[in-house]
């Protein structure tokens, strides 16, 4: 059971958890490089939100290459969201950028790296993200790596874990905001997502790992971007925002930590301008 003490502090941007479950750090694959396990999970809630994996004809030989890449939007320096995905799959990869000046990504294509990241990642990922790396692997000609066959992993039961993967995958897909005025102030956290058929497995657990919110969908959107239709989990509440924010907070990326801080002081600074 995990309990947060004093949920967040905006003036600092501090949280104070206890509980949390602890084991020592897991040995990566079959190199000597150790990880944590909260990273790993971080880095896979991050993959399902801006990942990709398929495999392609290479013009110079008859056999299909598997491409793994995760992309993040970025100018002037890479995104700090790209540097810790790579850092948390033990400096496996690559990153380049920026494309047209403004798009960066981390991938890889050597057959080693790609096992290992996948490996590394696939206790915590969805079935869905699951069969795209299953597919781009067996339609190159393939094996999975025994780590990745069925039923080698069960789920994780880690509260920790499930958090860090909520985290990763918000750092991708998140928003969060307050606006109105006096007397008419509303905040909102929400991660939204695409689907053919029902509600995204990854916002249900999103709805699930937090306890707070609520699922909304499907709805149509008006617009080139997206022809799916729209699922959204959603918290609208004051106390419903604070408290997921304070239960990711230690394992956010610094863009929507500040994004959070800053939703959090301007809701609460409409509430004394009444």
């Amino acid at each position: 059971m995990v309990e947060c003490r004093g949920l967040l502090n905006l003036r600092t941007s501090t949280c104070w958890f206890r509980g949390f479950e602890s084991r020592p750090p897991r040995k990566a694959c079959s190199s000597s490089v150790y990880v944590d396990e909260h990273e790993i999970a971080w880095a896979a809630g991050f993959f399902e939100a801006e990942g990709t994996a398929c495999s392609s004809q290479r013009r110079d030989r008859p056999s299909r290459e598997r491409n793994m890449a995760v992309y993040q939007g970025g100018r002037a320096a890479i995104p700090e969201a790209l540097l810790r995905f790579h850092g948390a799959v033990g400096g496996r990869g690559n990153i380049t950028g920026p494309y047209r000046d403004r798009l960066f990504h981390w991938s890889t294509k050597k057959n080693a790296a790609f096992d290992e990241v996948m490996a590394l990642m696939w206790p915590w990922l969805t079935e869905w993200k699951r069969g795209q790396l299953r597919t781009a692997t067996v339609t190159a000609g393939r094996k999975m790596p025994p780590a990745c066959a069925d039923g080698a992993d069960a789920p994780p039961t880690l509260r920790s874990t499930q958090l860090a993967w909520v985290a990763g995958f918000f750092d991708g897909e998140g928003y969060i905001g307050a606006s109105g005025a006096p007397g008419r102030r509303t905040i909102e956290m929400s991660i939204g997502q695409a689907s053919t058929d029902t509600v995204p497995v990854t916002l249900a657990r999103v709805a699930a790992v937090l306890g707070v919110g609520n699922l909304r969908g499907p709805r149509t959107m008006a617009n080139a971007w997206s022809k799916l239709p729209q699922y959204v989990w959603r918290a609208n509440a004051f106390g419903d925002v604070q408290f997921a924010v304070a239960m990711l907070w230690r394992w956010l990326g610094p863009v929507k930590r500040a994004q959070a801080r800053e939703a959090l002081l301007r809701y609460q600074a409409l509430g004394r301008a009444a």
